[in-house]
């Protein structure tokens, strides 16, 4: 099974890059579009199983999506949610907990990495989905430092297939 996974920046970092959100910024459409040509990229390519940990940002985006363009299409395909907890803290928007909820219901499977949350846990579940998957996205600022690089250099010292996307250059 050719399986894949995304990691990128919630939205704090986002709003640094773009109006993160607004669907009038030019840059925000240029991010949900690159988005859906990538995941519609891997869709043709045979990937069946896409895994996000759906925090807010990036990840959410992502998982809403695959199951948005998947329904469409495709058939045989799942899309993995990975959670630290059963009892994990939800830190986000109403809206935003509202699509987490719904993608967590519509989950084909649901991993718990770790049954109790720690500050480190976003860092066991990209590991987590960086061992399983056959190729890594990442959705990246450009900085050296913090969770999404550490998953960039943990996926390479893995020899795991990588696709950035330099969010400075949309």
């Amino acid at each position: 099974m050719k399986i894949v996974m995304v990691t990128g920046h919630e939205p704090k970092e986002l709003n640094q890059l773009m109006k993160y959100g607004d669907f009038n910024d030019i840059s925000f459409m240029e991010y949900i579009e690159t988005m859906g040509y990538i995941i519609d990229k891997h869709l043709r390519a045979g990937y069946q199983l896409f895994m996000s940990n759906i925090s807010a940002g990036v990840n959410l985006d992502f998982a809403e999506m695959v199951k948005q363009l998947w329904y469409i299409n495709y058939t045989n395909v799942q899309v993995e949610i990975v959670l630290p907890s059963k009892k994990q803290k939800i830190e986000m928007s109403l809206d935003d907990k509202q699509r987490y909820e719904e993608i967590v219901k519509g989950a084909d499977i649901i991993t718990y990495v770790e049954h109790k949350q720690n500050f480190d846990f976003v860092q066991k579940d990209n590991k987590y989905m960086v061992n399983k998957a056959n190729k890594i996205i990442v959705f990246w600022n450009g900085e050296k430092i913090g969770t999404i690089w550490n998953t960039i250099q943990y996926a390479k010292k893995q020899k795991k297939e990588l696709e950035i996307i330099d969010l400075r250059n949309l």
